[in-house]
């Protein structure tokens, strides 16, 4: 039986060289329980795209259709502050498996989750990370998003947690204040960035001047909906779902999460629901939307009664059609060049010493 306690962890994870993690969001009031490792064979139908991955999270196609993964890697032990165990992983279409950058500064939640490197696009052949960092006190990496340079080099383009102080959400309480870019899409020829911390939607402009290259898009905090997935639409809007906020019972958590239209003036409209914890979010060519679900059921109490899955769903429904069941802790979900659909799972490594079991796959949907 899987505990509300890695839920909450996902959703302060949503979960480098240098790069950045948010502090986790504010604690629970009462002593969660001990979270429990789990340990789920792949399942049936999917073909492995690669393993032994340090808690994976986005996945983005580069333009000669690569696959990059980006890993928020192993979160320190208890009472230590900074790791440096973020990578990005790159899979070749030839199946080739390379690392792209190493050591990216994390950290790790009170739930000894891995924060780090959440999510990486490409404009043109220039490739971007958003990650979450040892900043607050914490470490000097800062939470934004990197330009990663040809010879291995990084360059902050966007301070994501100096913005977002001078910047604060309308509804979130102190506790929240921090950044957590989750997830990051790139459309025409900006980023756009969904911040799991404090709800919001933030554009970066990589070819303005650093500083004046921020802005934001949408407010949604409001409360406090745990922003995950975005991606740029096939109409050229973007759209995001949510995680939803806590406590993550039944009553509140169950087939709630819903997918948001946001367009880039930032009009935010609600277009369907009926998700469940909801974490990444891919659309295919003919516009369903594929998401990847934490985990499917709870019961009153906030106890997981099911693991995690890949729902798929399309504009206007309340319900969601089951793809592939039986995963633990799965997260970036991306339609691939090829027609497949790529997914993540083991995106969080419970306890901070447990099997990293991370693992991409792909199916046919």
């Amino acid at each position: 039986m899987f505990r509300y306690v890695v839920l909450f962890l996902l959703a302060v994870t949503l979960a480098a060289c240098a790069v950045p993690t948010p502090p986790p969001t504010a604690a629970p009031t009462s002593a969660p329980p001990a979270p429990t490792e789990i340990n789920l064979p792949a399942p049936a139908g999917v073909t492995v795209v690669a393993e032994n991955l340090l808690q994976p999270r986005g996945l983005t196609f580069g333009p000669d259709g690569s696959l990059y993964i980006a890993e928020a890697g192993i979160a320190p032990p208890p009472g230590q502050n900074v790791a440096n165990s973020g990578r990005i992983t790159k899979i070749a279409p030839d199946g080739t498996r390379s690392i792209v950058l190493d050591q990216i500064a994390n950290t790790g939640s009170e739930f000894n989750g891995a924060l780090g490197p959440n999510a990486t696009a490409f404009i043109s052949d220039t490739l971007y990370l958003a990650t979450s960092a040892p900043d607050g006190g914490r470490g000097n990496a800062k939470s934004g998003v990197y330009r990663i340079n040809a010879n291995g080099t990084t360059e902050l383009i966007s301070d994501l947690g100096a913005f977002n102080d001078a910047n604060k959400p309308r509804y979130i309480d102190s506790d929240y204040d921090r950044a957590n870019p989750y997830d990051m899409v790139a459309l025409n020829g900006k980023l756009y960035i969904a911040d799991g911390n404090i709800q919001v939607i933030n554009e970066v402009d990589p070819f303005a001047p650093i500083g004046q290259n921020t802005r934001r898009v949408a407010d949604m905090s409001r409360g406090h909906p745990v922003l995950t997935g975005i991606l740029a639409g096939n109409d050229g809007n973007l759209y995001v779902t949510e995680f939803t906020h806590g406590p993550y019972t039944e009553a509140y958590s169950e087939n709630v999460a819903q997918i948001y239209r946001v367009t880039v003036g930032g009009q935010v409209t609600t277009i369907a629901d009926g998700l469940t914890m909801a974490m990444g979010l891919a659309q295919a060519p003919d516009g369903t939307f594929y998401a990847s679900q934490f985990v499917s059921d709870l019961d009153p109490q906030g106890n997981f009664l099911a693991p995690g899955s890949i729902v798929k769903l399309r504009e206007g429904d309340s319900t969601t059609t089951t793809v592939i069941a039986n995963l633990a802790y799965p997260t970036g979900v991306e339609w691939g060049p090829d027609g497949y659909l790529y997914f993540a799972n083991y995106g969080v490594t419970i306890p901070w010493n447990g099997q990293q079991r991370g693992a991409v796959y792909k199916i046919k949907p």
